[in-house]
């Protein structure tokens, strides 16, 4: 039985290339079996609209949005639900 592995990541208002590095990194690693989640919390327009057409390239990820900035402990615990 192969194991799932949870990547959780918090992302409010960063550069583009951060985002964009580090959503390579995790999706192009050699294990296959890994869910990616992460959660806007709350940033711009900008930002929100970028993260949104990167993630679509990818199947394995999901992206939540936070309504409000709920601060990083928060956003984390919420994608742990």
């Amino acid at each position: 039985m192969k194991k799932l592995v949870s990547v959780i990541m918090s992302v409010h208002n960063e550069k583009r290339e951060y985002i964009k590095c580090s959503i390579n990194s995790i999706c192009n690693q050699t294990y296959p079996y890994i869910e990616f989640i992460i959660i806007d919390d709350a940033s711009d327009n900008d930002c929100s609209t970028y993260l949104k057409e990167l993630c679509e390239s990818y199947k394995n990820i999901k992206l939540i949005r936070n309504t409000e900035n709920l601060g990083l402990t928060i956003t984390l615990n919420k994608g742990l639900q």
